[in-house]
């Protein structure tokens, strides 16, 4: 399936955000925090040249963001999630999202969130946002982690190139060889 693959437009930041939300719907529903509260602390923490969206005749059907060692691709204020939520939620928040992140070295940038609408999976547009950030994003080396329970995102990545590296409690980080 071809898509048109380009930079997140900052009128899209809301969007893109409520998409992604969803998409990720099981792990924010733990969070316990109002959908509308988590789109407000992303969409302000949104860097809008650090997200790509794959569109199929005009619909949003992927995304795919990154993050340097200089900017994560949402830059959270903490302190804004702990205004917005309370203690207990920040704690939540931090511990389920911010901990775990991957550091990223200079010359690397970490693939920090791939997402396919389900009705579109399976169709070749994550292999091309991928290859799209590989032609866009030149550096030296890739990464990116993966839910261990995720078998066909972490075949798609292995026959992309990728090897995990490092494994965690419930995730599994790849560099692309």
């Amino acid at each position: 399936m071809e898509v048109t693959i380009r930079r997140v437009e900052f009128y899209e930041i809301n969007q893109v955000v409520s998409f992604l939300i969803e998409q990720f719907k099981d792990i924010f529903l733990t969070l316990k925090i109002e959908e509308e509260v988590l789109i407000q602390l992303f969409s302000t923490a949104m860097r809008c040249e650090q997200c790509f969206i794959a569109l199929y005749k005009e619909q949003l059907v992927g995304v795919l963001t990154y993050s340097t060692r200089e900017h994560a691709s949402f830059e959270v204020s903490l302190k804004d999630v702990r205004k917005m939520t309370g203690w207990s939620k920040f704690l939540r928040f931090y511990y389920k999202v911010m901990r775990d992140a991957v550091v990223v070295n200079d010359n690397q940038i970490y693939l920090n969130s791939l997402v396919i609408h389900p009705s579109f999976r399976r169709q070749g547009i994550a292999t091309q946002l991928i290859e799209y950030i590989l032609d866009e994003i030149k550096v030296s080396e890739y990464l990116l982690d993966v839910m261990k329970t995720n078998q066909e995102a972490l075949a798609l990545y292995k026959k992309l190139g990728f090897k995990v590296i490092k494994k965690r409690f419930n995730t599994l980080i790849l560099k692309l060889m």
